[in-house]
C-alpha cells in the first residue's frame, strides 16, 4: 500500500507543469509551447484559455505590463497542489496586469499647433456611430446622406475628417474629396483632395478604427452646402453637411437621407463607410507649464508619482497644477505643472478598459505572488458572483502591489473563505469618483447564500486610499464575515473621506483579531468598531499603536479608536499616542474589556470618552472601571508625528504589557527598518511583554531610517 500510495504521489508530482510568459524581454508568441523561456506565450488570454492542471506554475516576466488583458483563471488546483501565478527574469520590475501605459518617452515643452473644434459628431448627433448599408433598387439610388447641426462659415478654414469603418468591414479609401454638393465634387477637377498620413491620396483602415485625415485649408461659403466624397473600389460615397443653415438643406433633385429617393447626378453601390467627425481648427501657440509626451490610446486617468491628474477638455482650462488634455489624432498628451517633469517621475496613462485585473470565478486553491495589480476600473483582484456554484477558497497572496485601482486594492466578497494577503502593498486604490474605494475590503455580496469568512491579512503596507486602508462590511441581506484576521500590518495615510475612517470595521463580524498593528497619519479616525442594526463586532484588538490619526480635523472623525455598542471586545497593550481628537473613544455600554493600554496626548484635557461624555484618563478608569494596569503617560516612541512607531530606551512601555498567549506572541522586529520588519517573539526579550506593536530591542541601533515609505 505504502508504494502503491508513492508512486501515485510521483505521478501527481510529475503532472505539473511551468509555462512562461513573456511580452518585453525575448518576446513570446502565443503558437509556443510555452514551457521554457526560449519558448514563452505572449499573452494572458492565452493564459486564460491554457488546460492548466493543478499543481501547475505560470510565471510572467519581470518588467512586463499586460495591458488590458486581465487574468482570469478557469480551472483550480487542488489541496497541497494549488495553481500558481508568479514571476522569473532579472528584471527590478514587478510583472504587471494593468491598464496603465508607462509613459517612458521624453516630455518637452509644448510647441503648440492646432486647436481643433468639432462641428458634428456622429455619436453626439444620432447617438451611435452610422454605418451607411442601404442597397436600395438601382445604380442611381440615393447614396447622399445628409448631416444635420454641421454649420461652418469662413475664408481659408483648416479642416480635417476623421472617419471609421464599421466594427467587422475594413475598407481600403483610394481618394476622398470635399466641394459643394451641387458640383458633385471630384479630386481631380471641382473638389479639394483630402490626405492622410502626411500627403498620401488614399489609406487602409482596419475594421472599426478611425483614421483621421491630414489638415487642410478650405473655403466655406455662407449658404452652401458640401459633401464629402470617398472612392474606393469604383464606387462613391457622398456625405452631406451643411454650411449656412443648422435645419435646412437644399433638396438638390430629390430627398437627403431618404433610402427609396433618387437623386440625380449622385449613385454608388453599397455603403461601409462613416463620417464620424468634422472639425475646424485655429493655430495655438505654445502654453506656458505644459509639457507633451506621445501617447498612443486615449486615456481615462493620468497620474504622475500616484497623483491624479485633472482632465480638461478645452486649452482655456489648461491652467492647473496636474490638469492634462489628450489630443487623439495628434497622439499627444499634454500636462500642466510647474514643476517641469524629469526621468524621476513616473507617469501612468490609463489606456484601458478591464473592470478586475485578476478575476477569480469561484475557482479554488490559487496562489498569485510578486506581481503588480493596477489601474483596474473596479477591483484589481477580486473573486466574481460564483452563482449558486461553490464559492472561491484557498486563495493566496503574497509579494504583491495592489496599486491605483479604480474600486478596491483587494476585495474578499462572494462567499470566499479560508484565504490570505501576505507581504503584499495596497497603495493609492480607490481612484473612482464614487463606489467602494478602499484599500483592502472583505465582506459584502454574499446575497444570503453563505458568509466571507477565514480571511488572514498579515504584514501588508496598507496606505493612501481614498476610503478606508481597511474595511469589513455585511452583505447585500446584512450577514457579516467571521474570523478575520489583522496582523503585523502598516496602516498610513488613509485619505479624507467624509465616508470612512482608516480602519472601518462594521457590523456583527465575530472572531476578529487585530493585533500589533501600526495605524498612524491617517485623515481621519484611527479604526472604528461600527455596530449596526444587523449587530455588533466582537473579538480582540491587541499591541496595536494608533498613533497621529484625525489629521484633517473633519467631521468628529479624529479619535484613535471609537467603540461602538460591540459585543465581547477585548483590547489590551495598544499604545494611543497624540490622535487629534479623542485617544479612545468609547460609545456604549457594551461588554468591553480595555486593560494594559498606554494612553497620551501632549495638550493633556478630556482626551478619554465613556458613554460620550468627555473625560481625562483617571476619570475614565474611575467611571468605566476600565485600564485598572493602563498608564497615562509619553510612550517615549522614535516619531509618534513622523511614523517611526520603535519604542526608546526608558520607554514605560518596555515590560508594561501582559502575557497574552502563545497565539498572540510575535511582534514587530524593531531592528529590520523596512517593511516588512519581520517578527519576533516576546518571550523572548526582557522580562515582560511590550505594550505596542514592536518588541523591544535594548541592542538596536535607534538611528536606523525608517525606509519601506
Amino acid at each position: 500500500m505504502r508504494w502503491i500510495l508513492t508512486l501515485a504521489l510521483l505521478c501527481s508530482m510529475a503532472q505539473a507543469t511551468t509555462y512562461y510568459v513573456d511580452n518585453c524581454s525575448t518576446g513570446g508568441n502565443d503558437s509556443n509551447i510555452g514551457t521554457d523561456p526560449s519558448t514563452a506565450w505572449l499573452t494572458v488570454a492565452h493564459v486564460n484559455a491554457a488546460a492548466l492542471v493543478a499543481g501547475d506554475t505560470v510565471l510572467f516576466h519581470k518588467d512586463c505590463r499586460w495591458i488590458n488583458d486581465p487574468l482570469i483563471p478557469a480551472v483550480s488546483g487542488s489541496a497541497g497542489n494549488p495553481i500558481t501565478y508568479d514571476s522569473y527574469g532579472a528584471g527590478k520590475n514587478k510583472p504587471a496586469l494593468t491598464n496603465a501605459t508607462l509613459i517612458t518617452t521624453s516630455w518637452i515643452a509644448d510647441t503648440g499647433g492646432f486647436t481643433w473644434s468639432s462641428v458634428w459628431e456622429a455619436v453626439a448627433q444620432q447617438g451611435g456611430t452610422w454605418s451607411f448599408t442601404n442597397t436600395g433598387p438601382g445604380s442611381t439610388q440615393n447614396r447622399r446622406v445628409a448631416v444635420l447641426g454641421a454649420k461652418i462659415t469662413g475664408t481659408n478654414t483648416t479642416i480635417r475628417l476623421r472617419l471609421k469603418p464599421q466594427a467587422v468591414v475594413p475598407y481600403v479609401l483610394d481618394d476622398v474629396a470635399i466641394g459643394p454638393a451641387g458640383t458633385k465634387p471630384s479630386y481631380t477637377t471641382t473638389g479639394t483632395r483630402v490626405t492622410f498620413n502626411g500627403g498620401q491620396t488614399g489609406v487602409f483602415v482596419p475594421a472599426a478604427t478611425e483614421v483621421v485625415s491630414d489638415a487642410i485649408t478650405f473655403n466655406f461659403n455662407s449658404g452652401t452646402d458640401y459633401v464629402v466624397a470617398l472612392w474606393w473600389n469604383n464606387h462613391t460615397q457622398y456625405i452631406e453637411f451643411l454650411a449656412a443653415s443648422a435645419n435646412s438643406y437644399s433638396k438638390n433633385g430629390g430627398s437627403d437621407g431618404a433610402t427609396t429617393q433618387n437623386v440625380s447626378g449622385y449613385s454608388g453601390n453599397q455603403v461601409f463607410v462613416d463620417l464620424e467627425d468634422i472639425e475646424t481648427a485655429s493655430t495655438r501657440s505654445p502654453v506656458a507649464n505644459v509639457y507633451q509626451a506621445s501617447l498612443v490610446g486615449t486615456p481615462s486617468n493620468v497620474f504622475r508619482n500616484y497623483v491624479k491628474g485633472t482632465q480638461q477638455t478645452s486649452w482655456a482650462s489648461m491652467n492647473c497644477e496636474g490638469c492634462w488634455l489628450y489630443n487623439g489624432s495628434a497622439q499627444t498628451l499634454y500636462w500642466y505643472t510647474t514643476t517641469p517633469i524629469t526621468g524621476a517621475d513616473l507617469m501612468r496613462a490609463v489606456t484601458g478598459h478591464a473592470p478586475n485585473m485578476i478575476a477569480i470565478g469561484g475557482n479554488s486553491y490559487l496562489t498569485f505572488k510578486n506581481l503588480e495589480v493596477s489601474s483596474a476600473t473596479g477591483t484589481g483582484a477580486s473573486p466574481i458572483d460564483p452563482g449558486g456554484s461553490t464559492p472561491s477558497n484557498h486563495i493566496v497572496y503574497s509579494g504583491m502591489d495592489f496599486l491605483l485601482n479604480g474600486s478596491c486594492g483587494l476585495y474578499f466578497q462572494y462567499c470566499e473563505n479560508n484565504s490570505s494577503v501576505s507581504n503584499s502593498r495596497m497603495l493609492y486604490n480607490g481612484v473612482n469618483a464614487t463606489g467602494d474605494r478602499d484599500g483592502i475590503a472583505v465582506g459584502g455580496h454574499g446575497k444570503g447564500r453563505c458568509i466571507v469568512h477565514d480571511i488572514v491579512v498579515d504584514a501588508n503596507e496598507i496606505a493612501y486610499s481614498t476610503n478606508a486602508n481597511i474595511a469589513v462590511s455585511v452583505d447585500d441581506t446584512g450577514q457579516s464575515p467571521n474570523n478575520l484576521t489583522y496582523t503585523h500590518n502598516d496602516v498610513h495615510h488613509g485619505l479624507a473621506s467624509p465616508y470612512e475612517d482608516a480602519v472601518a470595521i462594521d457590523g456583527l463580524v465575530t472572531g476578529l483579531v487585530f493585533a500589533y498593528n501600526l495605524v498612524h497619519d491617517n485623515q481621519m479616525r484611527g479604526m472604528n468598531l461600527i455596530a449596526n442594526s444587523y449587530g455588533t463586532p466582537n473579538g480582540v484588538v491587541y499591541n496595536n499603536v494608533f498613533a497621529n490619526n484625525g489629521l484633517a480635523n473633519s467631521g468628529g472623525r479624529t479619535d484613535g479608536l471609537r467603540i461602538d455598542e460591540v459585543t465581547g471586545m477585548i483590547v489590551k497593550n495598544n499604545i494611543f499616542c497624540n490622535n487629534v481628537g479623542l485617544e479612545l473613544n468609547y460609545q456604549g455600554s457594551g461588554n468591553v474589556t480595555a486593560d494594559y493600554n498606554l494612553y497620551y496626548h501632549a495638550s493633556g484635557g478630556n482626551f478619554m470618552s465613556n458613554k460620550n461624555i468627555r473625560t481625562t484618563f483617571a476619570r475614565w478608569q474611575s467611571a468605566s472601571g476600565q485600564d485598572a494596569h493602563g498608564l497615562s503617560s509619553d510612550p517615549k516612541l522614535i516619531g509618534c508625528t513622523t511614523g517611526d512607531l520603535r519604542l526608546l530606551p526608558g520607554s514605560p512601555a518596555i515590560d508594561a504589557g501582559v502575557n497574552l498567549g502563545t497565539s498572540y506572541q510575535w511582534a514587530l522586529n524593531p531592528d529590520i527598518p523596512h517593511w516588512f520588519p519581520g517578527e519576533v517573539n516576546q518571550d523572548s526579550y526582557g522580562a515582560g511583554w511590550e505594550i505596542g506593536a514592536y518588541a523591544f530591542d535594548p541592542r538596536e541601533t535607534l538611528n536606523k531610517p525608517v525606509s519601506w515609505r
